[in-house]
């Protein structure tokens, strides 16, 4: 018997594996919304979750996109954004969502079309009724979903943990808890170096994660070295005591860099979609490693979308080919011949790869195709 008057002894513990008590020792996993994901994760999100990646390869945006799928289930999520003000977290999902429901549009929305004056300008009524459509439609699904930003002040740890507790208290919820991201957070000591302050980070969000049994997803960025190679435990190990604190660390990472010795990550970074995946690097109460979870990423409209691991990865457009309104509506394409490795233009649509229902994507470029093309004749062989 411990000073607390609990019980150390481990026989005691095993007492709690019965019908009658399980229920004390049982967290049920968050789903993320993504099935693959959520499958080898064991059930979904569960204790706490560190997400890495380098910067501007969507780990917010992906972040976000769970905290939509989750709070959409009915569950409430508060989202702590360290960077973006609430007004781009929205527009982000309005965006997200408009390009996932994209029937109602003949081009998707980008996020910062909609805080920016002269592109919103632009915007005719059928994008307005799409938009007040979705907005109505979001303002219900993830009525749930939590967004703090700066105007709530600076963000520490323990005012994170404090504000969550509070909410526990007074909703009697248990949430999923997104902090974007763990190396801004600031302390409450002075003079405390940077690595000191992630590990006493890492201790407050695990002490939280724990005690109140919710799961708490955290964003790591790292840096540059190693930027066209395998994310690994080792680009944890700068940012503090992640690879002993967290339960899960997941990686985001272009699937090239497992596929391509030294492969121009700006360029694949300039694909529509990315061809992404998320790879498991540890797992307290699971299995890690092995093949990455493949997903297509569409970064011009915020939005991932799992791909099934059986199927390759079609051939998808670069950026500056794929539809801008900035561009009066107009394809701007690079020749295929200078693209590398392209050779000939295909015989199939490239567009193919993001046609979805109700997006008609070949009828839109095809005339630009056409005019590129006109006149021109294969090389034999």
């Amino acid at each position: 018997m411990n000073p607390n008057g609990i019980s150390s002894s481990i026989g005691d513990t095993f007492r709690l594996f019965n019908k009658e008590h399980l229920r004390q020792i049982c967290q049920e996993p968050v789903k993320t919304g993504f099935d693959r994901l959520d499958k080898a994760l064991g059930g979904g999100l569960d204790g706490l979750v560190v997400l890495g990646a380098m910067s501007g390869m969507g780990k917010s945006t992906f972040a976000l996109q769970v905290a939509a799928n989750v709070a959409s289930q009915g569950r409430s999520v508060l989202y702590f954004s360290l960077e973006m003000p609430r007004v781009k977290v929205a527009s982000k999902l309005l965006s997200c969502h408009l390009f996932k429901n994209r029937d109602d549009l003949r081009d998707p929305i980008e996020a910062y079309r909609f805080t920016n004056a002269e592109e919103a300008s632009s915007f005719q009524e059928k994008d307005w009724a799409a938009i007040e459509k979705q907005s109505a439609l979001l303002s219900r699904q993830l009525a749930t979903l939590h967004a703090m930003d700066a105007q709530f002040g600076a963000f520490t740890a323990a005012g994170i943990r404090s504000y969550v507790m509070d909410f526990i208290g007074k909703e009697d919820l248990k949430p999923l808890v997104i902090v974007d991201y763990l190396q801004i957070l600031g302390s409450d000591k002075p003079g405390a170096l940077p690595r000191q302050i992630v590990d006493e980070s890492l201790q407050a969000m695990r002490r939280l994660s724990t005690e109140e049994k919710i799961p708490v997803l955290l964003i790591s960025s790292f840096n540059r070295e190693g930027y066209n190679k395998p994310i690994g435990m080792e680009a944890f190990k700068e940012s503090g005591n992640i690879e002993y604190s967290a339960d899960i660390i997941l990686g985001l990472q272009c699937s090239a860099v497992r596929k391509v010795k030294n492969p121009n990550i700006d360029r694949e970074k300039a694909r529509f979609p990315r061809d992404m995946e998320i790879v498991i690097l540890k797992q307290r109460y699971g299995t890690s490693g092995g093949e990455g979870i493949p997903f297509d990423y569409y970064a011009k409209y915020d939005y991932f979308e799992e791909r099934d691991p059986d199927a390759s990865a079609e051939a998808p457009l670069y950026e500056e080919e794929v539809p801008n309104q900035a561009q009066n509506g107009r394809a701007s394409y690079a020749s295929w011949r200078e693209l590398p490795g392209k050779g000939a233009p295909p015989e199939e649509s490239p567009d193919e790869a993001i046609a979805g229902p109700g997006f008609n994507l070949q009828e839109l470029l095809q005339k630009e195709r056409d005019a590129l093309f006109e006149g021109y004749e294969p090389p034999t062989e």
